[in-house]
């Protein structure tokens, strides 16, 4: 009898840790299979409400595509962000290094690993890694099948035929907690921005050694233009250097030594166009270092006279810059997120942007790791100059966004744009030799500058933008002699000034004109001229236009 006890009880012993085992091979099994189930990331272009479907693709084109990582620990990131940019504080201006901002802030290598790992075993290629962004490629129908979508053709609103995901893409639910995007299934966007050309073509001198544009003059009746006066054509660089003071820069010795500048495109250009240009205006000496992303080919196309214009622009007036970055990629938002990647990780000290699209277009995907790039580019000093123009806004207002006028009654909390201005009206606009792409060519083009020798006459924001980098350049280079560092991320000191005592001599406040026989500033525009120029900060010009030499010595002086 005792026998059999014991035999019972040790029977009830297995039994008893039986009962712990099996439920937790269960168990691992279950998290396995969780970990594995399939969650949707990113999201669908905005342009798909607005399209009609065409029917699916049946191109099985390459595709080049991306996936966006999260950074990591965003309250020390908005923490440091703030103490780089406070001249009060003992980390104003210490920029990172791309690999000491990967460290900190980046997503960790096991969770960079483990995307490439995952890409790679599905059959992709992967082509470039950067700090917060994972390029590969593969074929349309690979990405159909791993993605869980189907790619159609849709029909766009505007008559453009375009090709996009129908749902959103799915990844397994271990990878899906690291990544903010997934970008390349579509090519709905098209960043655009052009300049917006000139009713009149620059007065040539035939006597000059290669028809150089003349000064612009003002015409009779009052008017608009930096120097007043009503139709006329466009003023010359001299000109510009006078009104805006870039000539307090060049008598200093500041002409952009030892400082590179970068321009951000979405198309290619003719450096022949370029050379006719600096013969000219100076400038001819600067190395042009082309940066081709994604297989782009280079050739000028349809947008080749803004990435002229701004190339020409900033030599105008940084003619001895150590050189001229123009990064180049195709015009999509695989190319559009590449080529910011680029330059964040080439650390360019001075960007100028004229490409872009409204947010609402983008999406909330597309917004947030823009934000990402210009997070790691504040981080590191780097100023990236974008033109107004390009699109919207429908962020939160940032603290550093303060100042008389920045309340007012447009405001909802929002961010506000502009933060300053420059000549953009066409009618004062920028002379500009452009022959390449069917915009500028004499068979018709847009600008349609041939019978003049190739020069045209532009204006736009997206000209304003590049004058701006200029300036950047030149301040640049005085904090450099001064031992002082590259001024970086400009809002928060704009701010400032715009708030101090030294804001009417840093800048040119844009005031409704107080002569009632010449035309108001509030009836230039387009769209009807929905805001009115105000005093102090307004959202028609923002801070208004810069004394240039004033306005950097500000700058480089504010610690």
């Amino acid at each position: 009898m005792r026998k059999k006890v014991v035999v019972f009880l040790v029977v009830v012993v297995v039994l008893l840790i039986g009962s712990f085992i099996f439920p937790s091979r269960f168990l691992h099994s279950a998290n396995a299979e969780a970990r594995l189930q399939p969650m949707d990331v990113g999201s669908l272009p905005p342009l798909l409400s607005a399209s009609q479907l065409q029917g699916a693709d049946q191109s099985n084109r390459t595709l080049h595509m991306s996936i966006g990582l999260a950074l990591r620990n965003q309250d020390q990131l908005s923490a440091l962000l703030q103490s780089l940019y406070d001249p009060s504080s003992p980390n104003y201006h210490q920029y990172l290094t791309p690999d000491e901002f990967a460290q900190r802030f980046g997503p960790t290598a096991e969770q960079r690993q483990a995307v490439i790992d995952y890409l790679i075993q599905k059959g992709f290629t992967v082509t470039q890694t950067y700090t917060d962004l994972i390029d590969f490629s593969g074929s349309e129908s690979q990405a159909e099948q791993v993605f869980g979508v189907t790619i159609n053709d849709y029909l766009g609103p505007d008559g453009r035929i375009f090709y996009s995901n129908a749902t959103l893409p799915m990844l397994p639910a271990y990878l899906t907690s690291a990544i903010t995007s997934i970008s390349g299934l579509d090519n709905a966007n098209r960043f655009s921005h052009p300049p917006i050309p000139g009713h009149n073509v620059p007065a040539v001198d035939p006597n000059a050694g290669s028809n150089c544009p003349t000064a612009g003059q003002s015409g009779g009746g009052g008017g608009g233009g930096i120097f007043g006066g009503g139709s006329q054509v466009a003023y010359i660089p001299s000109q510009f250097a006078k009104a805006y003071n870039y000539d307090g820069l060049h008598r200093a010795g500041l002409h952009g030594e030892g400082q590179t500048v970068g321009v951000f495109e979405l198309d290619g250009y003719s450096q022949s166009d370029v050379q006719a240009y600096t013969q000219c205006f100076g400038g001819g000496n600067v190395p042009l270092q082309n940066v081709i992303l994604d297989g782009f080919n280079g050739q000028p196309g349809a947008g080749a006279i803004e990435v002229e214009l701004d190339i020409e622009v900033i030599l105008s007036q940084a003619p001895n810059l150590a050189k001229l970055i123009v990064y180049e990629a195709p015009n999509t938002t695989q190319g559009y997120n590449d080529e910011f990647a680029r330059i964040i990780k080439d650390r360019t000290p001075a960007i100028s942007v004229s490409w872009g699209d409204c947010e609402k277009n983008m999406g909330q995907q597309e917004a947030n790791q823009e934000n990402q790039f210009f997070k790691q580019a504040a981080a590191q000093g780097q100023t990236i100059l974008v033109a107004s123009g390009d699109s919207g806004s429908s962020s939160c207002q940032p603290s550093w966004q303060t100042g008389p006028g920045v309340q007012n009654q447009y405001s909802n909390g929002m961010r506000e744009t502009p933060d300053v201005s420059l000549d953009a009206d066409p009618a004062t606009g920028y002379p500009v030799y452009c022959t390449a792409g069917s915009s500028c060519n004499s068979s018709g083009g847009t600008f349609g500058g041939g019978s003049s020798g190739g020069w045209i006459t532009v204006g736009g924001t997206s000209a304003a933008a590049p004058m701006w980098a200029a300036m950047v350049a030149l301040a640049n280079e005085q904090a450099a002699k001064s031992g002082k560092k590259p001024l970086g991320f400009l809002n928060p000191a704009l701010y400032k000034i715009g708030s101090s005592s030294n804001y009417g001599r840093d800048f040119h406040d844009i005031v409704p004109s107080s002569n009632s026989s010449t035309p108001s500033n509030n009836d230039e525009g387009f769209n009807g001229g929905a805001y009115p120029v105000t005093q102090n900060y307004d959202i028609a010009t923002g801070w208004g236009t810069f004394d240039a030499a004033k306005l950097a010595a500000t700058l480089v002086a504010m610690r």
